[in-house]
Parts: C-alpha cells; structure tokens; sequence
C-alpha cells in the first residue's frame, strides 16, 4: 500500500491499547481505484473487551469476480438490498468516532475507505484516526515467522481461523493476533478488568464430570472474565465445539457483547432447544458459579 499513502490520513502507532476498534474490508479487489468495497466491519473493544460491532455488506455496480466470491462467500445477489458505500461508510464514520483503530494491514482499508470519502465528500471528509497495523507488530515482534498473512500468523499461534475472509471473522482473528503478540511485547501485559483463573480441586480432574459432554462458547464473558475457562472443561472431561448444533449439550452464553441475543449462533441454539434437541443454554455467570458451588474447582488468583 507504499502507493497510497496519500490516502492515509492517520498516524501509525506501534503500541498496545486498551480501548480501540478493529476494523476490516472485503472488496473486489486490490486497487481503491478500481475495485469496490463490498462489505465493513469494526469491532469495538473496551478494556480489551468487545463491547459493539458495526458489520455491513455494501451495494457495487460491479460484477464480484469468482475468485472474490470463491473466497469471501458474497454474491453480487447478496447485496441487492445493502446499503450504498457512502452510507455504509457514514455508518462507519458514526462507529469509530475517534478511536484509535487497529487491522491487519490496515492501509489497505483505510486507502479503500478514504479514496471512497474523497469521491462522495471531495477532500472535506477523511477516516483521520491513528491506526495500529498488527501486520507490522507482526514482523517487529515476531521476525522469525516470515510469512506474514494474518491467516498464517493466527495459525502461528494456535488461533482459529474458520470463516476468514468475512470482514467481522477477520476483526475477530485481528484482535486474536493482536493480543498474542501484545504477550510478547509486554513483559507486565495488563488483563482485562476482573480477570481470575480457575484450577481444578484435587481429584476431580481424574472423575472427569463433564465426560463426553459437548460446550460451545457463545459471546464474551461478562462477570467473570476467566482465562482459562475453555481449558477447565477440557479437563473435567467435556468436548468443545466451535459451532452450534444438535449434538452440543450445552451453551455458555456470555453477555459482555451487548447484542448477543441479535447474534445468529444465539437464535439457532434456541431454535434447536425449541425443537427438542436437550440441550442447556446458561448464562457465564451461573456456570462458574455452578463450578466453584459443586466444588469442581477453585479461584487462585484474581486481577482487578
């Protein structure tokens, strides 16, 4: 993106923040000037938390090339009913105030956006926040990995990265990548606010409660931001999936992300309890809290 920098409005900020927005495009290609952006996301995070989203799909006259489609999953009939760029983008604009922005080889997005605002608002009207380029990070802190596509980098570090290529999937994988190499830049990393972690009470990790027992993670959890909650359930025995459906028995809902019951994973968990399917769908709260009752486990240590 070295040709566009005269779309680049912002300063780049080699540093780690606690309160910022990811932001990542899809387009039909690679050039602002002549491909079109297709569809925005940015994610909002407050003490490293997610707190709000912003994800649309964006009309274009032009026609999606197949290799576009083949890696995004967006059809040209996908967008007969999105909104034109310059709303789109003044949704953005709305969003992102003036948070300090990070994404994966940012300059690219933020080219795309602001070539986009020179043409609806004639040079008046620009996407000017300091930016954190996590592509860059990447290669500071990590030099020895080469290969620097964010897909690769996620791998890297053992972060999954089903459903990339959509805009609010790659966010999500952006603020993964972000907060891995944060681990590593940061010899005193700050954790979010009100974090514990939980260890397994003597001999319950050898009964295995939760045997054969499927769990899906929906959302960010709220009261109890708990870092390793995903490996305690694999040590009390349970299977965790990474998508809903009929086979998981039961849902932990965390509701840090105000617009959870929007989510679509959420509306099909209850469609499927609805259904029959016996599964349980309970609040982060009361499973912990269930946790620490049945004595399964203990909190040794809290960060507040």
């Amino acid at each position: 993106m070295a040709k566009y920098t005269n779309l680049i409005k912002g300063v780049e900020l080699n540093k780690f923040f606690n309160n910022y927005t990811v932001i990542d495009l899809e387009t039909t290609g690679l050039s602002p000037y002549a491909n079109d952006i297709i569809e925005i996301s940015a994610i909002k995070y407050r003490q490293n938390r997610k707190v709000a989203e912003y994800v649309t799909l964006v009309k274009t006259e032009q026609d999606i090339p197949t290799n576009i489609t083949k890696l995004t999953g967006i059809t040209n009939k996908m967008l007969t009913n999105a909104p034109d760029p310059r709303t789109a983008i003044l949704g953005l604009f709305d969003f992102i105030r003036s948070d300090v922005l990070v994404g994966y080889n940012i300059t690219f997005d933020l080219a795309f956006l602001n070539y986009n605002c020179d043409l609806f608002w004639a040079g008046d009207k620009f996407i000017k926040n300091n930016y954190v380029d996590v592509m860059n990070l990447t290669k500071r802190y990590v030099p020895s990995l080469g290969i620097t596509k964010q897909v690769n980098v996620a791998e890297y570090f053992g972060i999954g990265t089903k459903g990339s290529h959509r805009a609010a999937t790659d966010c999500e994988i952006c603020n993964a990548c972000y907060q891995k190499i944060r681990e590593i830049a940061e010899e005193e990393y700050t954790a979010p606010r009100e974090q514990i972690i939980l260890s397994c009470k003597a001999g319950i990790n050898a009964k295995k409660p939760f045997a054969g027992r499927i769990f899906f993670f929906l959302g960010i959890l709220d009261r109890w931001y708990i870092k390793n909650i995903r490996d305690i359930v694999l040590k009390l025995g349970g299977i965790l999936q990474d998508y809903p459906n009929e086979n998981v028995d039961i849902v932990i809902v965390g509701t840090a992300y105000e617009g959870i019951l929007e989510k679509e994973d959420f509306q099909y968990c209850q469609y499927l309890k609805n259904s029959g399917v016996p599964l349980t769908i309970v609040k982060d709260e009361v499973f912990i809290r269930t946790l620490l009752e049945r004595n399964y486990v203990e909190e040794v240590s809290s960060l507040f």
